[in-house]
């Protein structure tokens, strides 16, 4: 499954780094030290007090 926050975009936002970051079973990375690089990511600071404009949930891609 995939899900996806959507903020309109701002001068916070831009400020950014586009970053994207998948975990797959067969990853050498364990999955709780994949999950703690996420939650380390620097978009939960400026999303935090941020209101998501849409929320999406699609099917895991074949």
């Amino acid at each position: 499954m995939q899900f996806e926050y959507r903020y309109r975009v701002d001068a916070d936002l831009r400020s950014l780094e586009r970053h994207n970051s998948w975990w797959f079973r067969e990853s050498e990375t364990p999955f709780d030290e994949w999950l703690v690089s996420v939650k380390n990511d620097p978009v939960w600071r400026v999303v935090r007090d941020k209101i998501p404009v849409e929320f999406g949930v699609s099917p895991e891609l074949a």
